[in-house]
């Protein structure tokens, strides 16, 4: 005897899009970013210690300057 079941429909297979397709190169540019932040934080870094000693040593210029104590 026959079965008389009504199929179900097809599912219409998609093609991937450009955003599905997977993303190599993903990896690289998240390593590149985290590379670029962090010289950008030890470039940060350096300035201010830069900026600190400056400020420290025309403090102390100041200091002496104030004693009487000329270089």
């Amino acid at each position: 005897m026959r079965s008389t079941t009504i199929p179900g429909p097809r599912r219409i297979r998609e093609e991937p899009t450009q955003s599905k397709l997977l993303d190599y190169y993903a990896e690289e540019r998240l390593a590149k970013a985290r590379i670029e932040a962090r010289q950008a934080r030890a470039r940060n870094a350096l300035r201010l210690a830069g900026l600190l000693i400056g400020a420290a040593g025309l403090a102390g210029a100041l200091r002496a300057w104030d004693a009487g104590l000329q270089p």
